[in-house]
Order: structure tokens, then sequence, then C-alpha cells
């Protein structure tokens, strides 16, 4: 096993995690580890730190786990793709959330996803699906590997389901679904260039 400075790579937590100003409890409550746990890492008292908590501690944080543990000088991570949230913050304020609201629906801390926004820190690939629900749009839109929707008037009517949905329970929600698949089902309801995929979505 690496002989690991764990004071530096403490320190190196803790600067991190102050520069993102979050604190002890978000960053457990966001790597799965107990709040004394990640305190003691800071304090450079684990003897033998664990790689794969490191590693999530070091996706939270934003930065290269190599940095982090010390064995690189390079703070950002190498596999950091180019990360653009201008769209993410476009369809935040869509939605009329602000920034607290839209946290508290992903259930993580305000302050990790102020750093999202600003493009300090990347989301995960889960965190990113669970912004695609909430905000009802696509993992690719959010990523603008598809360019969204321009037309006005379709944008404005989509909304308009959108709030709907939005606004009922979960069995409303079912119904809502139901009631679109049945729409699909019917030919005089669709184009007929989506017949096909109709029929799939009944099936």
């Amino acid at each position: 096993m690496p002989d690991y400075d764990v004071k530096m790579i403490g320190h190196r937590i803790k600067i991190r995690r102050k520069e993102l100003d979050m604190t002890l409890d978000e960053i457990a409550n966001a790597t799965n580890v107990a709040r004394s746990t990640i305190q003691r890492y800071e304090n450079g008292l684990i003897e033998r730190p664990k790689v794969p908590v490191l590693h999530a501690i070091s996706n939270v944080l934003g930065v290269n786990p190599d940095w982090l543990l010390c064995i690189s000088d390079q703070k950002e991570s190498e596999d950091a793709w180019n990360w653009d949230s201008s769209y993410l913050k476009q369809l935040r304020e869509n939605n009329n959330y602000t920034q607290e609201e839209l946290a508290e629906k992903l259930g993580i801390p305000t302050s990790r996803y102020k750093a999202i926004e600003d493009a300090i820190i990347l989301p995960t690939v889960p965190l990113l699906c669970n912004m695609a629900i909430t905000l009802c749009t696509s993992v690719d839109l959010i990523l603008q590997l598809e360019a969204p929707c321009d037309n006005p008037q379709i944008l404005s009517e989509e909304e308009k389901l959108l709030n709907i949905y939005r606004h009922v329970n979960s069995k409303g929600k079912v119904q809502i679904m139901k009631q679109a698949e049945y729409t699909l089902q019917d030919k005089d309801f669709i184009f007929p260039n989506t017949q096909n995929a109709s029929d799939k979505s009944a099936g």
C-alpha cells in the first residue's frame, strides 16, 4: 500500500471544501460517508486512507483524485468533460426555480448546486439524470448535445403540458400517461410519420 501523506490529503480536502463553501455534513451526505469519517480525513487522522472514499470525495469536490492523493499537482480532473452550465441555468429560470429550490428538489446542498451552475465542479451522471427528470428534459439537452426547440408556439404549448404534469399527484401522473398512450394509438391524432413510434410506445 502506498505511503500517503495523510496530513496533506486532509489539508487539500479542507481547502477545497472551503473554496466551495461546503460543510462537512454536505460532503458526508454527497459521498454517503459518515461526517465523523470526513472530519478524520480532514484532520489527517486516517492512517490508511481508502482510495474509493477519496475518489468519492474528489468527485464531490470536483478535483483530480491524484491531486487529492498528492500524487499529482494537477488540480483539475483529467476525466472532466467540457461542462457548459448555461442551458441548465436557462432551464432552471424557465421553470421558475431559485437555485435553493432546485437544489432541494435534487436532494443536494445549495452550495453544491451553485458550484455546478457556476461550472466550478461537474455534475455526476446520476445527478444529470435526476436534473433531466426534475426539469422535464433530456440529459442531452442539458449537456447541449442536441439543439433545443426554438419555436415559441411549441415551447409555450409544451410548457402548459409540463405545468399540468408538475401540479398533479402520482395518481394524476399515471392518468395523464394513460391518456397520452391512448391518444398515440389513434391515427387521427398523430402525424403519419410518427405512427411507427406510437406503435412501439403502445407495445
